[in-house]
């Protein structure tokens, strides 16, 4: 399985006069009603937001006996 954390907000804030600026936002925080997806810290939604994925491996179990 894997567990997914979302990081800094790359929404480009000057898209639409062709520049490049985003808000500064480090990290995606849940807002108050979990079933919204945007962030409490810059309002962008959370699909804006960088993520970043870590693989949970189950430990490994070796029930074989001694040779």
């Amino acid at each position: 399985s894997s567990a997914a954390t979302y990081k800094q907000c790359m929404k480009n804030h000057a898209a639409a006069i062709g520049g490049h600026a985003v808000d500064g936002c480090r990290e995606y925080m849940a807002a108050a009603d979990s079933a919204e997806l945007t962030c409490a810290a810059c309002g962008c939604h959370r699909n804006f937001h960088r993520r970043h994925t870590t693989v949970i491996t189950p430990p490994f179990l070796d029930f074989r006996g001694p040779p």
